[in-house]
C-alpha cells in the first residue's frame, strides 16, 4: 500500500473533487451534495469510503482496510466478507435511486449543504424542521440554525458523539441554559455512526467572547452570577462542566440585563470517573491538572469560575 507514491485513498478522494468539479457536472452538484462511494483497492487491501460535495469536499472512511486474504475455514472472515459486499450492494442501489430523483438546477440551491436528517422524536411527539445555515463556521463542529414546521420556532441542531443531556436538563431548568428539545437515544445513534442528535431552542444572543472583542459588556450584569449559580447546581449533582471557556458562555439580554447561558455540554461528566477528551488544543491556557485524558475535576470548574470572575470585573 502506498508504493506507487499515493495513497489509494487519497487518490480515490481527489478523482472523486476533480470528476465532480467539471462544468458538465455544475448542475447536479448544484442540486445536491453528490454522495458517492469511493472503493480502494492495493493488493488485497480494500477499503470502502463515504464522499460529499459541500462548500468542500469531505471524504471519510466507512471501513477499515480490509484484507482479503481470508482463511476460507474461518467462518467469521468470510462472513465479514460477504456482508460488506451485501451492504456495498444495497448501497448501490440507494444511490443509483437517489440520482434518479434528483431534479438538476441552473442555480446552486443551499439545501445540498445541510444535513438529511429532517425529522426528530416519534409518534405524537415528532417534529420536522428546515435548516436555515451553518452556525459556527468550524467544520469539526457541526452547528445549524433550523426552524420547527409545526410552530414556526427556530431550534439548533447539533451533532455530537458524546453529551451530557442530564447536566444541560439541570441547567436548563433554571434558565441557566437553552431548553433541550430532543436528544437521540442509543439506537438511533448506531444508525448515526455513534452520534447523537442534539436540538435545542435557539437564544438570540452572543458568546461572551464575542461580546467582550465588540466591547459590550454591561457594567451590571448577570454574567458571573449565573455561571456561579450553574456551576453549583452541577457540581451539587457531582458533575463537571469541564470546557467552561468564555467561548462556551452565551450572553443573553432579559429586560435590559444580560445573563449568561450555557451551550455545549460536549466535555461534562462525573467529577473524578469521566476524562477529558484525547484532542485538546495545546495553545490554550488550561486549568492546573487538565491535559488529555485526565480525570473531570470540579476544581477545573472552580479555576475557570474565577479567572471568569477576574474578567468581568
Amino acid at each position: 500500500v502506498g508504493l506507487g507514491g499515493c495513497d489509494p485513498s487519497i487518490q480515490g478522494a481527489i478523482y472523486y473533487r476533480d470528476h465532480w468539479s467539471q462544468h458538465c457536472a455544475q448542475e447536479i452538484r448544484n442540486s445536491c451534495c453528490v454522495p458517492s462511494l469511493i472503493i480502494t483497492v492495493a493488493g488485497p487491501w480494500f477499503c470502502v469510503l463515504g464522499a460529499v460535495f459541500l462548500n468542500r469536499v469531505v471524504v471519510q472512511p466507512l471501513t477499515d482496510t480490509i484484507p482479503f486474504t481470508v482463511n476460507l475455514r474461518n467462518d467469521v472472515q468470510v462472513m465479514r466478507i460477504a456482508r460488506l459486499f451485501q451492504a456495498l450492494d444495497i448501497a448501490f442501489e440507494h444511490l443509483t435511486s437517489f440520482y434518479q430523483k434528483v431534479e438538476l438546477s441552473s442555480l446552486p440551491s443551499d439545501r445540498r449543504f445541510f444535513p438529511y436528517i429532517q425529522q426528530a422524536g416519534f409518534g405524537n411527539n415528532a417534529f420536522s424542521f428546515t435548516y436555515i445555515c451553518e452556525i459556527l463556521d468550524d467544520h469539526s463542529r457541526p452547528i445549524w440554525k433550523a426552524m420547527r414546521d409545526d410552530n414556526n420556532k427556530m431550534i439548533v441542531v447539533k451533532f455530537a458523539l458524546k453529551y451530557n443531556a442530564k447536566a444541560h436538563i439541570i441547567c436548563a431548568e433554571k434558565n441557566y441554559a437553552p431548553e433541550l428539545l430532543y436528544y437521540s437515544d442509543e439506537e438511533e445513534a448506531k444508525r448515526l455512526g455513534g452520534y447523537k442528535m442534539i436540538i435545542m431552542e435557539y437564544i438570540d444572543g452572543i458568546s461572551l467572547a464575542r461580546k467582550f472583542n465588540r466591547g459590550e459588556i454591561k457594567t451590571k450584569n448577570n454574567i458571573y452570577a449565573d455561571v456561579k449559580e450553574s456551576m453549583k447546581l452541577l457540581h451539587d449533582k457531582n458533575l463537571v462542566f469541564a470546557d467552561l471557556r468564555i467561548p462556551n458562555i452565551l450572553v443573553d439580554e432579559i429586560d435590559g440585563c444580560q445573563r449568561a447561558k450555557l451551550i455545549d455540554f460536549d466535555w461534562c461528566g462525573v467529577h473524578n470517573q469521566d476524562r477529558y477528551p484525547l484532542s485538546m488544543n495545546p495553545k490554550i491556557s488550561w486549568p492546573y491538572g487538565v491535559k488529555p485524558y485526565a480525570l473531570l475535576q470540579k476544581d477545573h470548574d472552580i479555576t475557570w469560575l474565577n479567572e471568569l470572575k477576574e474578567l468581568l470585573e
